[in-house]
């Protein structure tokens, strides 16, 4: 009996902890024309790049507001997890790669943005200009 309840109570503190992580807004301030280089990270064995031409872009976990790095490096949150909650819209014609495209409709976040992951490169392009796939190729120091 005890087996079986420190079993469940293991398993609802893992399960708790993994709904919390899906459950969290992004803040996107000041956004430019220029695009540029905003953190380089590991995702499993990849070594991925984000570009955006968003100064800043917040991730609020409950009560913590964290920057999109800090919340990425801390294992807060993957970029999957944001793309997941921003949703799948279509793919480029270049081969495959993915847009994820959000619109300002409830409160995950407080701009019109997309995510495009881009084929064929180890890069993430987060923007909310109309030439925002056309960052997926080139390099923008």
């Amino acid at each position: 009996m005890q087996k079986i309840f420190l079993t469940l109570f293991i398993s609802l503190i893992f399960i708790s902890g993994c709904t919390n992580k899906s459950e969290f807004t992004l803040t996107l301030t000041d956004a430019k024309e220029q695009y540029y280089k905003y953190y380089k990270y590991y995702d499993l064995t990849d070594e991925m790049e984000i570009y955006t031409n968003f100064t800043e872009i917040e991730i609020i976990l409950g009560e913590e507001t964290l920057t999109l790095i800090e919340a990425l490096e801390k294992n807060k949150i993957t970029m999957l997890d944001i793309m997941h909650k921003v949703g799948y819209t279509t793919s480029l014609n270049d081969g495959g790669s993915l847009v994820y495209h959000y619109q300002n409709d409830d409160d995950f976040a407080n701009l019109d943005f997309m995510i495009i992951d881009c084929y064929g490169t180890e890069r993430i392009v987060i923007g909310n200009t109309s030439d925002v796939a056309d960052y997926c190729r080139g390099n923008y120091e």
